[in-house]
C-alpha cells in the first residue's frame, strides 16, 4: 500500500498544497515515510536539529486494521520512532485517502491524497 499526498493541514494554521513527490508506503511490515512537516513544535522537540520528523523508516510497528462500509481504516504506531505517536489512515473506495499524524512534541498534521498498491 502506498499513499501519495497532495495537500497538508496542520492542526494549527493554514492548509497548504504539498508540492513534491511525498509518499508513505507499507511493504512487508516496513513503513517508509517521506512527508513534509509544517506546524508548531513544543518543548523537548528537536526543532533545531534540522531533521524532518516525518522522514523515517520503521520496522517495529503496531498495526490495527478495520474494514468499513466505504473503505478501511489502518492505525499504525511506529514503536521505534517516538516522535510519531500514531498514523491514522482512512482509505476510501475509488483511491482517495486521508492521513492524520499525532506527534509527541509537535502539533498534529493531516494529509489528503490517493493510494495505490506498492510494486
Amino acid at each position: 500500500m502506498g499513499i501519495h499526498g497532495y495537500g497538508g493541514r496542520p492542526q494549527v494554521g493554514n492548509t497548504g498544497p504539498v508540492n513534491g513527490n511525498y509518499t508513505v508506503s507499507l511493504k512487508q511490515n516496513k513503513l517508509s515515510v517521506y512527508l513534509p512537516y509544517f506546524g508548531n513544535a513544543y518543548g523537548g522537540s528537536d526543532v533545531f536539529s534540522g531533521k524532518n520528523p516525518l522522514d523515517f523508516i520503521s520496522a517495529d510497528l503496531s498495526i490495527n486494521r478495520m474494514i468499513k462500509k466505504n473503505g478501511e481504516e489502518i492505525l499504525i504506531i511506529p514503536n521505534d520512532h517516538p516522535e510519531v505517536q500514531s498514523m491514522d489512515f482512512t482509505f476510501y473506495i475509488g483511491g482517495n485517502a486521508n492521513l492524520n499524524v499525532n506527534m509527541a512534541t509537535r502539533s498534529g498534521i493531516s494529509f489528503t491524497g490517493n493510494f495505490r498498491p506498492v510494486q
